[in-house]
């Protein structure tokens, strides 16, 4: 009683999985046809299947009629999501065809779209536009964009009803560092420091121009961040980072920088060279 828009093979078994234009997917053993419960087969139910192929990998090529296209695995896993929001001329795929490169050619219901998935390169593109990008991070669940236009976050891996990027409240503007510091995901902003917490952002450091923040290896439980004027210092203090005070003796701009296995610090300037920096054994000057 169901419309069948695709049989595949499936596995290594000689099993057949068997797309349906409303019902999702389903597994067919040769005697037997189960409903493959997978997250994937309710969203397929919904945004209807009309066409599927399969790709080097085992992975799975399936067109919709609401949704474009999924590329999925062997476990129903989601690889890519690509819909008219990540490019697609629209969401109706009638046909589709893997070609020798492992990449797609699709039939849309208006146009034809070519479809690189077979490539190491994914371009993340927004319609309203993220500016230019200047730092990513992956942190419990979340990837985290770092733009001129302020801090991006998504859900990750990216599931289709959640691709869609949302700028994090008090973050706008120039985002210039991501990192994660004993757990705490750290954003270096042209206006101070932000802790990120999920999709809140709290100050932590006022001070301007944070290029980058890293952790001293000869002094535990301490952190410098670089800014368009000199170094700035934190503590780890009761499970979370706190300000202590600006460095004296270097008002330079802070922005690339390294420790060494000595404890020195090597930062290169854009316009007067390589610097040496030693700091004091107190970290309260150079």
């Amino acid at each position: 009683g169901q419309d069948i828009w695709s049989v595949l093979p499936f596995g290594a078994g000689g099993e057949l999985l068997v797309c349906t234009l409303s019902s999702g997917l389903f597994i067919h053993d040769g005697t037997r046809l189960r409903r493959w419960n997978v997250p994937v087969s309710d969203i397929l139910s919904r945004d209807q299947v009309f066409s599927a192929t399969l790709l080097p990998g085992s992975r799975y090529a399936i067109g919709t009629i609401l949704g474009g296209i999924l590329v999925i695995d062997v476990e129903g896993n989601i690889i890519y999501h690509i819909d008219k929001k990540k490019g697609l001329q629209n969401n109706t795929v009638l046909d589709l065809f893997a070609d020798r490169s492992g990449n797609l050619w699709l039939a849309l219901d208006n146009g034809i779209d070519y479809v690189t998935v077979n490539s190491p390169v994914t371009f993340i593109r927004s319609v309203e536009g993220f500016g230019a990008g200047y730092a990513s991070v992956i942190h419990e669940g979340k990837i985290y964009l770092g733009t001129n236009q302020g801090l991006y976050v998504s859900e990750w891996p990216q599931r289709e009803s959640s691709s869609d990027f949302r700028m994090i409240a008090g973050t706008y503007g120039q985002v210039w560092y991501l990192g994660v510091h004993r757990g705490v995901l750290l954003c270096g902003h042209d206006r101070g420091i932000f802790v990120i917490n999920g999709e809140t952002a709290s100050v932590i450091s006022s001070v301007q121009g944070s290029w980058k923040l890293l952790e001293l290896s000869k002094h535990p439980g301490y952190m410098i961040g670089g800014t368009y004027n000199g170094i700035i210092l934190f503590r780890w203090e009761m499970g979370e980072w706190r300000f202590i005070r600006h460095i004296e003796g270097m008002s330079e701009s802070f922005r690339v920088f390294e420790e060494d296995q000595n404890g020195d610090v090597w930062m290169s300037h854009g316009f007067k060279g390589i610097f040496r920096v030693r700091l004091t054994a107190d970290l309260d000057s150079v």
